[in-house]
């Protein structure tokens, strides 16, 4: 029992190394998008989109979505020469994501 024990926790030790350097690597992939353009990861199995880029220095941060846990999305109407997205989070906010 005590073995097994041991062995759990080294297992969950190194799947914490393993999701700390892969957030690592995604942060450094994302690093030197051109300006403007902002990179978004959607989480389905946790039904969460995160941003994944830096903010360029004409983005609003006041306004900027950084992470959300997606209640519903849809196929946003407003945008017709565009794909777009509306997601409404579970706190009822909704954003619009414009794919560029």
């Amino acid at each position: 029992r005590k073995v097994a024990a041991k062995e759990e926790r080294r297992q969950a030790r190194n799947k914490t190394r393993l999701d700390r350097k892969t957030r690592e690597l995604e942060a450094n992939k994302y690093s030197r998008v051109a300006e403007g353009i902002l990179v978004y990861r959607l989480d389905t199995y946790k039904a969460t989109i995160s941003l994944l880029s830096g903010p360029s220095s004409n983005t609003d941060t006041g306004s900027l979505m950084t992470e959300m846990v997606v209640h519903a999305a849809y196929p946003c109407a407003e945008f017709t020469h565009r794909r777009a997205i509306a997601l409404v989070g579970e706190d009822g906010r909704q954003e619009i994501l414009t794919a560029c």
